[in-house]
């Protein structure tokens, strides 16, 4: 089992994942270095490709696909079989995160799968432009922030995670008095955790942050990361809700920051089963949903 710190393992992990071109969100060692305190992450080479299994108090999973070439049945059944050996029952074995063009490695004779979510992927340069009657309502909110603050934008950098976790407690405190689910309420506090990484490990994770301050106080801040030569990914995105306009504004400036130039698409991952998360998103008018399978036995 894995005994070093996690981040020991993130130049074997790009090495790997640097070997085929990838869509869904989780294929950045950001991913897993997020999630360490949930799962015990061990890193384990089977025939030439890297496979990350996690384990927690009900079993163990792959949570990536092998990474390394192009899949194939040997390698599949290779990890179902070491799945079986570490977990007492079969019916705990699983791949997760298996994307819609991987899913023909998976024999359906011996595999079934399960749609877990979808990603939401947008034009950048719909974001960027915001521009036509599809965007009349987007574009209304970054004018009326741009004309109703004195605000400045700046990268992050450590001397900002104070403000920007203070910023998220109290986002979370207004979220958390608006409903009574007991699994967001539980996903905000873990999140917190999340960020407070972040904010603490986002150069040595390769994240690149930008935060909007408003009268020199950070009101919003957001992070992601390159997910191949074409998508860039968006991690978070944690703005004050009293500033009207402020969420659509700093979404669309991080698009347009000169350090994405070459990227062609933004990814903002999933909506987390949530009615309104997915009404958000779906509102920015996606190009394109890529879903996200977790494939199992057949008994």
């Amino acid at each position: 089992m894995s005994l070093r710190p996690i981040l020991y393992y993130q130049p074997l992990f790009n090495q790997y994942v640097g070997l085929r071109r990838y869509t869904l969100s989780v294929f950045h060692f950001s991913s897993l270095f997020l999630w360490k305190d949930y799962f015990e992450f061990d890193f384990q080479v089977i025939d030439d490709y890297l496979c990350v299994f996690a384990k927690h108090e009900f079993g163990t999973f792959l949570y990536l696909p092998p990474l390394g070439r192009e899949l194939n049945g040997s390698i599949v059944s290779q990890c179902f079989d070491e799945l079986n050996r570490r977990n007492s029952k079969r019916s705990f074995s699983r791949i997760e995160n298996v994307s819609q063009e991987d899913l023909k490695f998976f024999d359906s004779q011996k595999y079934r799968a399960f749609k877990k979510s979808q990603e939401y992927v947008y034009r950048k340069e719909d974001l960027t432009r915001l521009k036509g009657n599809r965007f009349k309502s987007k574009r209304s909110s970054f004018n009326q922030f741009v004309k109703g603050n004195n605000y400045s934008i700046r990268p992050f950098e450590k001397s900002l995670k104070e403000d920007c976790l203070s910023l998220f407690q109290r986002w979370a405190r207004n979220r958390k008095g608006i409903t009574e689910d007991q699994v967001y309420n539980a996903m905000l506090e873990e999140n917190e955790h999340t960020n407070s990484l972040i904010f603490e490990n986002f150069d040595e994770l390769g994240l690149r942050g930008l935060v909007v301050c408003v009268d020199q106080k950070p009101e919003a801040y957001t992070f992601g990361y390159p997910l191949n030569d074409e998508v860039f990914c968006v991690l978070v995105e944690t703005t004050n809700l009293d500033i009207k306009g402020l969420s659509v504004f700093i979404f669309s400036r991080f698009c347009a920051d000169e350090s994405l130039s070459q990227y062609q698409y933004i990814n903002v991952m999933d909506d987390f089963a949530m009615e309104n998360i997915a009404k958000t998103k779906q509102s920015f008018h996606p190009t394109a949903l890529n879903p996200s399978y977790v494939v199992t036995e057949r008994e």
